[in-house]
């Protein structure tokens, strides 16, 4: 774990994304700080970060020049 460059929160609030310099998101639960998924298959930094206006998928974008589509609940990446 090491330095975060971009957060979204969900639209409902409850639960917030982080993208990292580790190359991995994690979903967390705002209320209580609970680290709920983590989200791998980034081969660099991740930038940025933005929630589908649903709150069920958000994009990633990455330093490996790669932008992905991620389910948040399942934890799969639907597309690169």
């Amino acid at each position: 774990e090491r330095t975060v460059f971009s957060i979204a929160y969900s639209p409902d609030g409850i639960t917030l994304v982080s993208a990292s310099f580790d190359h991995t998101c994690r979903l967390w639960n705002v209320a209580n700080g609970t680290e709920l998924r983590i989200f791998r298959g980034a081969t660099n930094a991740i930038g940025c970060v933005v929630f589908s206006p649903d709150g069920h998928t958000f994009a990633t974008s990455g330093y490996d020049n790669i932008n992905r589509i991620w389910h948040g609940f399942s934890g799969s990446c639907l597309k690169e």
